[in-house]
Protein backbone atom coordinates (compact mmCIF):
# COMPACT_ATOMS: atom_id res chain seq x y z
CA UNK A 1 0.00 0.00 0.00
CA UNK A 2 1.08 3.42 -0.63
CA UNK A 3 0.19 5.72 1.99
CA UNK A 4 1.89 9.17 3.33
CA UNK A 5 0.26 7.92 6.86
CA UNK A 6 2.75 5.58 8.44
CA UNK A 7 -2.03 4.11 8.89
CA UNK A 8 -2.54 4.58 8.19
CA UNK A 9 -4.44 1.54 8.28
CA UNK A 10 -5.38 1.53 4.69
CA UNK A 11 -4.68 4.32 2.31
CA UNK A 12 -7.10 6.75 2.46
CA UNK A 13 -4.95 9.47 0.94
CA UNK A 14 -3.95 10.06 -2.87
CA UNK A 15 -0.16 10.65 -1.76
CA UNK A 16 1.03 7.41 -0.91
CA UNK A 17 4.53 5.39 -0.80
CA UNK A 18 4.12 2.03 0.31
CA UNK A 19 3.50 -0.95 -1.00
CA UNK A 20 1.52 -4.07 0.66
CA UNK A 21 -1.72 -5.58 1.21
CA UNK A 22 -4.30 -2.94 1.61
CA UNK A 23 -5.87 -2.45 4.97
CA UNK A 24 -1.75 -2.48 5.83
CA UNK A 25 -0.34 0.77 7.86
CA UNK A 26 2.42 2.34 5.14
CA UNK A 27 5.74 3.02 6.26
CA UNK A 28 8.37 1.43 7.99
CA UNK A 29 9.26 1.38 11.80
CA UNK A 30 11.75 3.16 13.48
CA UNK A 31 14.91 1.52 15.15
CA UNK A 32 15.43 4.84 16.86
CA UNK A 33 14.57 4.15 20.16
CA UNK A 34 12.42 5.52 22.93
CA UNK A 35 11.35 8.96 22.76
CA UNK A 36 9.50 11.35 25.20
CA UNK A 37 6.47 10.92 22.98
CA UNK A 38 6.90 6.77 23.24
CA UNK A 39 6.49 8.14 26.78
CA UNK A 40 3.80 10.18 26.03
CA UNK A 41 1.42 7.45 24.43
CA UNK A 42 2.99 4.62 25.48
CA UNK A 43 0.39 1.52 25.86
CA UNK A 44 -1.54 1.57 29.34
CA UNK A 45 -4.27 -0.43 31.02
CA UNK A 46 -7.21 2.26 29.74
CA UNK A 47 -10.68 2.96 30.39
CA UNK A 48 -10.66 2.14 26.64
CA UNK A 49 -10.36 -1.56 27.48
CA UNK A 50 -14.15 -1.87 28.05
CA UNK A 51 -14.94 -0.57 24.59
CA UNK A 52 -16.48 -3.03 22.42
CA UNK A 53 -14.26 -3.93 19.50
CA UNK A 54 -11.23 -2.65 21.33
CA UNK A 55 -7.55 -4.53 20.45
CA UNK A 56 -7.73 -7.99 23.01
CA UNK A 57 -11.44 -7.81 23.82
CA UNK A 58 -14.42 -8.31 22.04
CA UNK A 59 -12.70 -8.81 18.38
CA UNK A 60 -11.85 -12.03 18.25
CA UNK A 61 -8.47 -11.24 16.80
CA UNK A 62 -5.55 -12.61 18.79
CA UNK A 63 -3.53 -9.79 21.17
CA UNK A 64 0.02 -11.85 20.56
CA UNK A 65 2.94 -9.94 19.04
CA UNK A 66 5.35 -7.21 20.23
CA UNK A 67 4.31 -5.01 22.90
CA UNK A 68 1.40 -6.84 23.74
CA UNK A 69 0.00 -6.39 27.61
CA UNK A 70 -2.39 -9.32 27.14
CA UNK A 71 -6.02 -9.59 26.90
CA UNK A 72 -8.10 -6.43 27.80
CA UNK A 73 -4.84 -4.12 27.31
CA UNK A 74 -5.46 -1.14 25.70
CA UNK A 75 -4.41 2.38 25.16
CA UNK A 76 -5.43 5.70 23.01
CA UNK A 77 -3.26 8.14 20.90
CA UNK A 78 -2.49 11.20 22.84
CA UNK A 79 -5.53 12.87 21.80
CA UNK A 80 -7.79 10.72 23.43
CA UNK A 81 -9.26 8.89 20.89
CA UNK A 82 -9.99 5.48 21.19
CA UNK A 83 -8.22 2.37 18.93
CA UNK A 84 -10.22 1.14 15.39
CA UNK A 85 -13.17 -1.37 16.29
CA UNK A 86 -13.29 -2.34 12.31
CA UNK A 87 -12.22 -5.94 10.45
CA UNK A 88 -9.44 -7.28 11.24
CA UNK A 89 -6.93 -6.20 8.82
CA UNK A 90 -2.50 -7.08 8.97
CA UNK A 91 -1.78 -4.07 10.98
CA UNK A 92 2.09 -3.15 11.65
CA UNK A 93 3.23 -4.87 15.43
CA UNK A 94 4.82 -2.63 17.69
CA UNK A 95 6.40 -2.25 21.35
CA UNK A 96 6.38 1.50 21.29
CA UNK A 97 4.53 4.11 19.27
CA UNK A 98 7.66 5.14 17.41
CA UNK A 99 7.57 1.71 15.66
CA UNK A 100 4.90 2.78 13.93
CA UNK A 101 6.68 5.92 12.60
CA UNK A 102 8.58 6.34 8.82
CA UNK A 103 12.19 5.83 10.04
CA UNK A 104 13.11 9.39 7.62
CA UNK A 105 10.94 11.12 10.42
CA UNK A 106 11.93 13.56 12.41
CA UNK A 107 8.72 14.53 13.66
CA UNK A 108 6.86 10.87 14.92
CA UNK A 109 6.17 10.14 17.60
CA UNK A 110 4.57 12.99 18.88
CA UNK A 111 1.65 14.34 20.63
CA UNK A 112 0.20 15.69 17.42
CA UNK A 113 -1.25 14.92 14.35
CA UNK A 114 0.39 13.39 12.38
CA UNK A 115 2.74 12.03 14.85
CA UNK A 116 0.31 11.05 17.32
CA UNK A 117 0.38 7.19 16.48
CA UNK A 118 -0.42 4.91 19.37
CA UNK A 119 0.63 1.16 20.04
CA UNK A 120 -2.36 -1.20 21.54
CA UNK A 121 -1.50 -4.64 22.44
CA UNK A 122 1.74 -5.12 20.10
CA UNK A 123 -0.31 -3.49 17.23
CA UNK A 124 -0.06 0.34 15.47
CA UNK A 125 -3.03 2.78 15.76
CA UNK A 126 -3.32 5.22 13.52
CA UNK A 127 -2.61 9.06 14.55
CA UNK A 128 -5.86 10.44 15.86
CA UNK A 129 -6.95 14.47 13.88
CA UNK A 130 -9.01 16.59 15.67
CA UNK A 131 -10.70 18.80 13.11
CA UNK A 132 -11.11 19.42 9.54
CA UNK A 133 -8.41 22.73 9.49
CA UNK A 134 -5.89 20.32 11.29
CA UNK A 135 -6.59 18.07 8.46
CA UNK A 136 -6.28 20.73 5.79
CA UNK A 137 -2.97 22.13 7.09
CA UNK A 138 -1.39 18.79 6.79
CA UNK A 139 -2.89 17.24 3.81
CA UNK A 140 -5.51 19.98 1.29
CA UNK A 141 -8.51 18.89 0.62
CA UNK A 142 -9.37 16.32 3.61
CA UNK A 143 -11.41 16.65 6.55
CA UNK A 144 -11.59 14.99 9.81
CA UNK A 145 -13.99 11.77 10.11
CA UNK A 146 -14.56 9.02 12.18
CA UNK A 147 -14.14 5.65 10.69
CA UNK A 148 -14.82 3.06 12.32
CA UNK A 149 -14.62 4.57 15.74
CA UNK A 150 -11.38 6.31 15.29
CA UNK A 151 -11.14 9.92 13.82
CA UNK A 152 -8.38 10.44 10.51
CA UNK A 153 -8.11 12.45 8.19
CA UNK A 154 -9.29 11.46 4.75
CA UNK A 155 -11.04 12.88 1.53
CA UNK A 156 -14.41 12.86 1.36
CA UNK A 157 -16.12 12.09 -1.49
CA UNK A 158 -19.53 11.20 -3.54
CA UNK A 159 -17.99 9.47 -6.71
CA UNK A 160 -14.85 8.13 -8.09
CA UNK A 161 -14.42 10.79 -9.93
CA UNK A 162 -13.17 12.71 -6.73
CA UNK A 163 -10.12 10.51 -6.27
CA UNK A 164 -6.94 10.94 -7.39
CA UNK A 165 -4.25 8.60 -7.07
CA UNK A 166 -3.68 4.87 -8.16
CA UNK A 167 -6.20 1.86 -7.32
CA UNK A 168 -7.88 5.29 -5.58
CA UNK A 169 -11.82 4.59 -5.33
CA UNK A 170 -14.59 6.14 -3.54
CA UNK A 171 -15.38 3.13 -1.42
CA UNK A 172 -15.23 3.74 1.74
CA UNK A 173 -17.71 5.21 4.45
CA UNK A 174 -17.45 6.69 7.83
CA UNK A 175 -19.67 6.29 10.38
CA UNK A 176 -21.78 8.87 9.45
CA UNK A 177 -22.26 7.46 5.93
CA UNK A 178 -20.04 10.06 4.60
CA UNK A 179 -18.54 8.12 1.27
CA UNK A 180 -14.59 8.27 0.94
CA UNK A 181 -11.68 7.98 -1.28
CA UNK A 182 -9.42 4.81 -0.10
CA UNK A 183 -7.77 1.66 -1.95
CA UNK A 184 -9.12 -1.34 -2.55
CA UNK A 185 -8.21 -5.05 -2.79
CA UNK A 186 -11.15 -5.75 -5.78
CA UNK A 187 -9.60 -6.51 -9.28
CA UNK A 188 -6.12 -7.22 -7.95
CA UNK A 189 -3.75 -5.42 -8.89
CA UNK A 190 -1.02 -3.57 -6.63
CA UNK A 191 -3.84 -4.74 -3.62
CA UNK A 192 -3.74 -8.41 -4.02
CA UNK A 193 -4.32 -10.15 -1.12
CA UNK A 194 -1.68 -13.06 -1.01
CA UNK A 195 -1.40 -14.42 2.18
CA UNK A 196 -4.92 -12.79 3.47
CA UNK A 197 -8.74 -12.83 1.46
CA UNK A 198 -9.95 -9.81 -0.19
CA UNK A 199 -13.31 -8.76 0.98
CA UNK A 200 -15.35 -7.62 -2.06
CA UNK A 201 -17.72 -5.83 -0.21
CA UNK A 202 -15.46 -3.50 1.73
CA UNK A 203 -12.11 -3.58 -0.63
CA UNK A 204 -9.83 -4.78 1.88
CA UNK A 205 -7.69 -7.42 2.64
CA UNK A 206 -8.88 -8.97 6.12
CA UNK A 207 -6.88 -11.59 8.09
CA UNK A 208 -7.14 -14.26 10.67
CA UNK A 209 -4.71 -15.06 13.19
CA UNK A 210 -1.66 -16.29 11.59
CA UNK A 211 -2.20 -14.82 8.57
CA UNK A 212 0.07 -11.69 8.46
CA UNK A 213 3.68 -11.81 7.23
CA UNK A 214 6.85 -11.04 9.69
CA UNK A 215 6.43 -7.52 11.06
CA UNK A 216 2.33 -7.46 11.06
CA UNK A 217 -0.44 -8.81 13.46
CA UNK A 218 -3.73 -9.25 12.60
CA UNK A 219 -5.84 -6.20 14.33
CA UNK A 220 -9.40 -4.62 14.30
CA UNK A 221 -8.69 -2.06 11.71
Amino acid sequence: MRCCLAFSVFCLLPACANDGEAGTPGGDPTDAGSTAADTLIEPTTAAASSSTGARGTSSGVSSSGPGSSGAGSTSSTSTGAPPPEGPPVCTRDCELPSDCCRPDDPDCPSAVYPGNFGCVNGACVPPACRSDDECEGVFAGTTCETIFGHPQCVVACDGDGQCEGDDMACVGQTDDGQGYCRESCVDGGVLACPTTTCDEASGLCLCEPGDCPTGEICAPL
